[in-house]
Formats: structure tokens, C-alpha cells, sequence
């Protein structure tokens, strides 16, 4: 059952990102949550308090300027579509900007992870507690940011939520629709995703991409950013792969959540007699079939797999 209510708020979400207009989206850019660095934020301070100064800290420096979605969104708003030039051209802008207090910010001991234009204008930073103070104070910076961390959750079901009646009224299944699993992985052996099987799972290589394992008819395409060992309370430093299998240790604390959440997504479900389902999915599917796994919201999804979770542990990397 606890693999359940996440997809239900997932699917949530997802339907509301359809909803709301793209001006109110790009109206609403906050990532990380809004900050005056001029006055220091609540939630920073207080993390901060607890910390050594000489002790290192993720955090995300937003810049001043607008990121290419927002000016996008403006511009949709009074309909004028961005054409792909325009965006290379404000990119280019926010680069230019960026790479001034890219250096400010080395000078002042930080590690710069990632750059954001698209969504979100400046960095990610791994930079002693200490100096958070003197990097709001940089010109160009807007706001310094905390790093959400995010725990696991995930419970509902497909007849709770009225998937099935909405497949035998609308017809629509998830065909044609790619859904991105940001989690622990996916394992797109099992028989869930059309996979090969144990078997093949267990002869796997996760840290490699093998020739004809990966990317399948189902899961096409992803990518593991941190590794098995990755935890960002105990062990901070991922160890990236391009192979986004599920843990595959027994005694794991995450294992397979991801395989959950994607299943709870889009599986195509597993009959009673172990073998992936290949029939429709109607109002009357559930009732006619004896599952052994039920299928998905979107049995005829695709899906991508980013992993952003160890083994176990908490994740920063989302």
C-alpha cells in the first residue's frame, strides 16, 4: 500500500502542470523558495545556526534577470510565440552575466555544481556556512536559497483514483505520453515494463549501459546521477552512471521505490501467471484480469528514469 499515495499526488501535480496557463507558470518560477538575502531568510538562518562555519553547505544563488521559461511564458501571454533564436539569445545573455559571479563566487571558495538558465537564473553551490553572508552581498545576486531535501513516499491505487473508469470512457491509456521518474531508478527488467526477466536483471551491470539492455520499448531513456552509495547525509558525493537501474542490494532502504513509483505510473501490469499483461485496458480490465501487480494510471506511458537516490538515505540532487 505505501507505494500508492505518492503517485495519486504525482498524478495530481501533473494535471494541475497541464492546467494552469503558461503565463501563471512562468509567473511562479521559484524552484527553491523565495529569499531576501538582504534580510536573512528564516529557513537558511536557522540552518545555518546548526552548522560549523567551516562546514560545507549546498545551497542555490539565484541571480537577477529573468530565466528563458519566465520571459517565455510573458511573451506567450500576449501572443507571441519565442522562437528557438530568441532563446539561444537569452541564454547567451544570462551566461555572460553568470560567468562575472561565477568567478566572484570561486574566489570566495565555492564549488559551482550546476548553472541554471531555463527554469531557474544561477547556481548550485557547495560553499562553506561561513560565507553565505558575504555571497548574498555580491552584486547580482538575488536571493541564496536552501536545497530541499525530499524522503520517500508513495501510496494509492489505480480503482481509487478512477484510472480504470477513465480508460473505458476516454479511451486514453497514456499512449503517445513520456512520463519522467525522478527517484531511485527503474528496474526495466521486470515484467512491468515488457522486461527480460530476473534473470537478466540479476546479470546486469548497473554502473554500466550494456549493448541491448537499455534503453527498451518501454523505459527509453534516463540516466543515474548519484549511485548506489550516494546518501547526501553520510555520503554526499555521487558517483553518476549511465545506466538508471533500481538499487539491487536486498537489504537496501529505497530498493526498488523507483520500480514502484513508475509501476504506479505506467506499468503494464503482471498477470497471475508472472508474465507481463498485453491485453486492453478498460473500465471492466481490473475486474476480468487476475493481476498479480495491477497496471499503472497510464498503462501505455513511456517512461524516462533519473535517479537521484542512493541505496538509501536522503537526496539533494533533485
Amino acid at each position: 500500500m505505501k507505494r500508492r499515495v505518492f503517485a495519486g499526488a504525482a498524478m495530481s501535480l501533473l494535471l494541475a502542470a497541464m492546467l494552469v496557463p503558461a503565463a501563471t507558470s512562468a509567473a511562479d518560477p521559484q524552484r527553491f523558495g523565495s529569499v531576501n538575502v538582504k534580510r536573512a531568510h528564516p529557513g537558511l538562518k536557522d540552518a545555518l545556526s546548526f552548522q560549523n562555519g567551516n562546514r560545507s553547505v549546498n545551497v542555490a544563488v539565484q541571480l537577477s534577470g529573468q530565466p528563458v521559461t519566465v520571459q517565455q511564458g510573458l511573451l506567450e501571454a500576449s501572443g507571441t510565440t519565442m522562437t528557438t533564436g530568441r532563446k539561444q539569445a537569452i541564454r547567451r545573455t544570462l551566461g555572460n552575466r553568470q560567468r562575472v559571479t561565477a568567478v566572484r563566487l570561486r574566489g570566495l571558495g565555492a564549488k559551482i555544481q550546476y548553472s541554471y538558465t531555463d527554469v531557474f537564473n544561477g547556481f548550485r553551490i557547495t560553499v562553506k556556512a561561513k560565507q553565505i553572508a558575504r555571497i548574498g552581498r555580491l552584486p547580482n545576486v538575488q536571493a541564496v536559497l536552501t536545497v530541499p531535501r525530499h524522503t520517500l513516499d508513495n501510496t494509492n491505487t489505480v480503482r481509487y483514483l478512477g484510472a480504470d473508469t477513465t480508460w473505458g470512457q476516454t479511451g486514453k491509456t497514456g499512449k503517445g505520453v513520456t512520463i519522467a521518474i525522478i527517484d531511485t531508478g527503474i528496474n526495466y527488467y521486470h515484467y512491468d515494463f515488457a522486461g527480460k526477466g530476473n534473470a537478466a536483471w540479476k546479470a546486469d551491470d548497473p554502473t554500466k549501459r550494456e549493448k541491448g539492455t537499455f534503453p527498451t520499448r518501454k523505459v527509453v531513456g534516463g540516466w543515474d546521477f548519484v549511485g548506489d552509495s550516494y546518501d547526501a547525509d553520510t555520503q554526499p558525493v555521487p558517483h553518476p552512471d549511465p545506466d538508471p537501474l533500481d538499487c539491487k542490494a536486498k537489504d537496501a532502504e529505497s530498493v526498488q521505490h523507483g520500480t514502484h513509483v513508475a509501476g504506479t505510473a505506467a506499468g503494464t501490469g503482471v498477470t497471475a501467471s508472472g508474465k507481463t499483461y498485453t491485453g486492453s485496458y478498460k473500465s471492466n480490465t481490473l475486474a476480468d484480469t487476475d493481476f498479480r501487480i495491477g497496471p499503472g494510471v497510464a498503462p501505455q506511458a513511456r517512461l524516462l528514469a533519473y535517479r537521484v537516490f542512493g541505496c538509501s538515505g536522503s537526496t539533494d540532487v533533485v
